[in-house]
Order: structure tokens, then sequence, then C-alpha cells
């Protein structure tokens, strides 16, 4: 376990260095700061980003843009590192443990994931809760409980608060039924439709602005599309 600490704590150098450099370098970032500032979205993805940086502004307190953004890259940076370490527990389902933490060592330095950790983005926080919903339901599928349902449904929908693309995971989970050896089918189909009800509570209470103002939801959404 000692190498796996040491690989988060080289993840966390890599994700969190030089995270205040000056200048927009991408598009996005002054218009979601702004979101932030202002309480309002766009709705051209779903708001987990926007909702997660402004509980932790609540508690900082930023009213200064430059200041701020340096608080919303660090919430892509934190979950670069998350993303390292459910690289690994994934991995750790197939694999042995040198081989998963290689493959953790191998997305903490990708050049990519890296990068992306440095900017206010959706795909980190996307990509991290993508994967804790994967591990979640091999755990659910390997000892099968309430419990373990309803924990793979919160992760399911954190990723459907983070992106729209969310839905192909859906669709992945709708497949598994058909691929999964010695499975009854309509029990399984049932745990899945558990796990999305727990999934479309947690995206409703996270994207609750949706009901304030309807038009942007529905105009965003057609935008992404």
């Amino acid at each position: 376990y000692w190498i796996l600490w040491a690989l988060l704590a080289f993840s966390c150098f890599l994700n969190f260095y030089n995270l205040d450099f000056p200048g927009p370098f991408h598009g996005d970032e002054p218009k979601k700061v702004g979101f932030i500032l202002e309480g309002n979205q766009d709705f051209r993805h779903p708001v987990l980003m926007l909702q997660t940086a402004r509980v932790l502004n609540s508690v900082f307190g930023f009213e200064n843009g430059d200041r701020l953004i340096f608080l919303c890259r660090s919430v892509s940076a934190f979950f670069g590192v998350l993303i390292v370490w459910f690289t690994y527990l994934l991995a750790r389902e197939i694999l042995e443990i040198k081989y998963a933490l290689f493959a953790a060592l191998a997305v903490s330095v990708s050049p990519i994931m890296v990068i992306h950790a440095h900017y206010f983005k959706e795909d980190m926080i996307f990509t991290a809760f993508s994967l804790l919903s994967l591990i979640g339901f091999l755990k659910f599928m390997d000892r099968p409980t309430l419990a373990r349902n309803f924990l793979w449904g919160l992760a399911t929908g954190l990723a459907f608060s983070a992106q729209y693309k969310a839905v192909l995971l859906g669709a992945l989970y709708f497949l598994i039924p058909f691929f999964w050896p010695k499975v009854d089918k309509r029990w399984l189909f049932k745990s899945i439709g558990i796990g999305f009800g727990v999934a479309f509570v947690v995206f409703v209470v996270v994207n609750y602005p949706i009901f304030l103002h309807p038009e942007k939801f529905f105009e965003g959404v057609n935008h992404e599309a």
C-alpha cells in the first residue's frame, strides 16, 4: 500500500503543480467561473462540477475571479488524483497487484489526464465517478446486497450529474445482462432498475436548477445533442 500512497502523492504533485498559471488558456474557464460568482448556468453540461465549486467557495468566500479560478482548478486536480486511485481499484478486479499499480502509474502520468486536471472542466469529475460506478457494479455483482445496489446507483447518479455522455454508461449497464454468464437476467434488470432509480434521484437533487429555468435546460441539452 505504500507504493499506492506514493503514486497518489505523485499524482497530487503533477495535478496541483502550477495551477495558478495566468490567463484563461481554456475558453470555457472564464464563463464557468462567472457562473459560480453569479449563481447561474447554461446547462451545456449537468451542474455537479459547478455545485462542487460553489460549496467549496462558500467556505473560502472568493469573489475575485483570479483567486476563484485556482480553487476551481483544484477541484479538477483532486478528482484527477481520485481517477488514479479508482483505476487501481478497478484494475484489482482482474489483475495482480503489481499490474494494477502499473495501470495506476500509467494513468497518473498520462499527458491528457494531467493537462485536463489543470483546467476547470467536467471531464475529470465525470471520469472519476464513471470509474467509481463501474467498481460499484462489480462489487455488487460479487456480493449482491441492497446497500451495494444503492451505492452503485449513487455513483452512477453522480456520473450522470457531471456530463450528459453518461448515457453511454447507462447503455453499457443495460447490455451487461446479455453478456454476463449464468446470471438471472430478470433479477439483474430489476437490480439495474433500482440503481437507475437512485441515480435519477441523485441527478434531480444535484441539478435542481433545471426546475427553476427549464427553458435554459432544454436549450443546453439541445446544443450538446
